[in-house]
């Protein structure tokens, strides 16, 4: 995982985690990323200095460890609905299903459609349902 502190073309600063350097590189290739308070799809990454946290037994940083603490106990309780995530959601946002807590998987496109439509998702910093969380 990879934190960018990045920046729109309306001078509006945020950051945002990325699985990999070339995930960051092939979203803004395919021109998915927007700004988190305007939706501009103008994005640059900013100059950041290097965090090189302290790391625990499994080699992951301590504020990583915090977010997946953090989304482990937001998933209690919620249902894997695997590749009908997108579907899942708009049904639940446009009231034909009961709200529940979900989580599943989607394309990066799909993705940006519902962060479009007004749906509140958010990427998982982990794979909930592998072994080795």
């Amino acid at each position: 995982m990879i934190k960018y502190s990045l920046k729109c073309s309306n001078n509006h600063y945020f950051e945002s985690w990325f699985k990999s350097v070339s995930d960051y590189d092939r979203l803004e290739a395919a021109n998915l990323l927007s700004c988190t308070i305007c939706e501009s799809s103008q994005i640059q990454k900013e100059l950041m200095a290097p965090n090189v946290p302290a790391k625990n037994r499994a080699g992951h940083s301590p504020e990583f460890e915090t977010a997946v603490k953090a989304a482990k106990e937001s998933l209690k309780g919620a249902k894997n609905v695997g590749w009908q995530f997108a579907n899942e959601a708009r049904a639940i946002h446009y009231g034909d299903k009961e709200e529940k807590p979900i989580y599943g998987r989607t394309e990066p496109s799909e993705a940006l459609d519902l962060i479009k439509e007004g749906i509140n998702i958010a990427p998982l910093p982990f794979d909930p349902d592998a072994k080795d969380n």
